[in-house]
């Protein structure tokens, strides 16, 4: 379950692209370095070995479980970079294949065809698109 920290967090830079890779990042090296502890305890190495076999067994878990909270972060974030470059292609993929012209008639017969809300949430997303960051 995603903390409400961070989807706020994530909230602020949802539209850049760079940022989420950035945080993609910074939770891949924090998985790397769970893993690496998980693997230490699991091999009882000297540092860990004045743990009880109980104090470990907490450990090893409260570790599995910020994995799978890492993974489920990691998810997320990777779910919004698919977002953006998918309007990134529908972008470039409109700029490349369609005159402009043909830009402005569908912009008109959309606002002569679709319902006000509907038209509305339309512009909006188109907006929202316009104003990614890559």
């Amino acid at each position: 379950m995603l903390t409400e920290s961070f989807i706020s967090k994530v909230g602020e830079i949802r539209e850049n692209k760079q940022a989420l890779v950035s945080l993609m990042n910074e939770i891949d090296e924090s998985k790397r370095q769970v893993k690496a502890r998980l693997t230490a305890i699991s091999s009882g190495r000297k540092e860990f070995t004045e743990l009880s076999t109980k104090e470990r067994r907490v450990q090893i878990k409260k570790m599995q479980d910020k994995l799978v909270y890492l993974a489920e972060e990691r998810e997320y974030i990777r779910s919004l970079i698919g977002e953006i470059n998918r309007n990134i292609k529908a972008v470039n993929r409109a700029k490349n294949s369609r005159k402009e012209a043909f830009c402005h008639a569908f912009l008109a017969a959309a606002e002569d065809m679709l319902d006000e809300e509907t038209f509305l949430a339309l512009e909006s997303k188109a907006a929202v698109i316009m104003s990614i960051r890559e």
